[in-house]
């Protein structure tokens, strides 16, 4: 963190920012500062009874632990600490997934910029949405033009199992571009979610956020490509759309992205469904600025710089909703996952980058060899389908010092874990010229004894959980 940032004091905006959709929550929480959040969490780490509270809030958030948010019950009503790290992490598979999350990011999106490339290949891959790529060919190669002339917004996650051996694993892989992306905040912390919230409404200027690094990450790339967008088009935006999936039961998952937004960068969010963007957007034709009407005062309008869209799963059933997709591809806001880049996001068209001599020769940048690339697609070639290594690391509250009550406590709530870490990059390319390169931040998904849901996802693993020697020996 650089520190406290003031909301610019002019009177429209303040209008906006109390308006965004971030609910005030009733109970006013004093000043956040990174002392306090310390001694509060050390405080619940000690405390079973503030673990089952804490629990029960994040039930009420509808955050739960099904990894498609689709179960009604949380976590199995098991008890869940605020934060949970699995420690220490060898820095040997750190560096290989951090250097394979850069390959990767940049590969996608030299892919992206030859939409020839797409074209010749997506008729290779049958099982992706035909829809996706009707609306592609008529923005893209029928409409528009130049994919490569625009700012794009990328945004990826790379996994890896802590417990594999060391090497290329089947558990690295390239998921969609930007596919629950916004769950990497989901279930950092119930009590990060609810007081930096709290803190952004009430101390506007006057508050720092929690050192996320990965959300304060992606909503600095966010921010980045918004003002591009202001200083290319002669704009002055400072409002973004994230497009949710309302038959998501992680609504309030981006909600450290959200409050970084708005403290950091003072970029008010306005969240929608699809059906809601149906009904509140509105893309001039003559312009191609995108607006919003906001539900408070329909009179009023907001022009948004960006579009995100949570999550990459929509299947519009109605048509009127490609229509408003196909509209916002064209306009001059910009998109994230683009239509190429989620393309690229589906693992049938990554298989066929391997081996592609054309795309081994489009790569524009000298730090990464076609070595780097063949050792990257090798591992989504990789269809094994192995379980989780144990990884033996068991799990403590973060940046805690643990006594031995404490222990015993975060013993009793999380037994036999399992454990995949994952790392976010973030890249923002204006035209041809990058921007913002930047790997966001790292997390780890914790798993219980079945494998099938994920405990808790946690951004917080710091420098010092990183082994220099690659022992996978417990910190006591």
């Amino acid at each position: 963190m650089d520190g406290p940032y003031r909301v610019r004091a002019d009177s429209e905006q303040s209008r906006d920012v109390h308006a965004c959709e971030l609910v005030r929550p009733a109970v006013i929480i004093p000043e956040l500062t990174i002392q306090g959040y310390d001694r509060t969490l050390r405080a619940v780490a000690g405390s079973e009874a503030a673990l089952r509270d804490y629990g029960a809030m994040m039930s009420s958030l509808g955050l739960n632990g099904s990894e498609d948010g689709g179960s009604d019950v949380p976590f199995k009503t098991r008890l869940m600490p605020t934060t949970l790290l699995p420690r220490p992490f060898p820095r040997e598979q750190f560096d290989y997934v951090y250097h394979a999350s850069a390959v990767m990011v940049r590969l996608i999106d030299t892919a992206a910029v030859d939409s020839a490339w797409i074209g010749d290949r997506v008729s290779t891959a049958p099982s992706l949405d035909r829809r996706l790529v009707d609306t592609w060919r008529q923005v893209y190669l029928e409409g528009r033009g130049r994919y490569e002339d625009q700012i794009r917004l990328h945004l990826m996650r790379l996994d890896y199992s802590p417990g594999a051996p060391s090497g290329p694993s089947a558990s690295l892989k390239a998921v969609h571009v930007t596919p629950e992306l916004a769950t990497a905040a989901q279930r950092v912390s119930c009590l990060h979610h609810m007081t930096t919230l709290t803190s952004a409404l009430n101390k506007i200027g006057q508050c720092e956020l929690p050192d996320n690094k990965t959300a304060n990450e992606i909503a600095t790339a966010m921010a980045e490509a918004v003002r591009l967008y202001n200083e290319r088009y002669h704009r002055s935006s400072r409002d973004v759309c994230i497009v949710r999936n309302a038959k998501s039961g992680t609504a309030a998952g981006s909600g450290l992205i959200e409050a970084a937004l708005l403290v950091n960068h003072a970029l008010a969010s306005h969240r929608r469904t699809v059906e809601e963007l149906m009904r509140d957007v509105q893309v001039d034709e003559q312009s191609r600025v995108v607006r919003l009407v906001r539900p408070l005062d329909p009179a009023r309008t907001v022009e948004v710089a960006l579009v995100y869209y949570e999550s990459p799963g929509y299947d519009f059933d109605d048509e009127a909703a490609w229509t408003v997709r196909r509209a916002l591809e064209e306009s001059l806001a910009v998109t994230s996952p683009s239509i190429p880049l989620q393309l690229l996001g589906q693992p049938e068209l990554q298989l066929l980058w391997r081996g592609d001599e054309r795309l081994r020769s489009a790569l524009r940048f000298d730090e990464h060899s076609p070595e780097d690339l063949s050792k990257c697609l090798a591992v989504l070639q990789d269809t094994s389908s192995g379980p989780l290594v144990p990884s033996g690391m068991p799990c403590a509250a973060v940046d805690v010092e643990l006594s031995s009550k404490e222990g015993r406590v975060v013993s009793k709530v999380v037994e036999d874990t399992e454990c995949a870490v994952g790392i976010f990059s973030c890249l923002v390319m204006n035209g041809m010229e990058v921007a913002f390169d930047r790997t966001a931040g790292h997390v780890l998904r914790t798993f219980g004894d079945d494998l099938s849901e994920p405990l808790i996802d946690t951004a917080l693993l710091t420098p010092r959980d990183i082994t220099e020697d690659g022992s996978d020996s417990v910190v006591e």
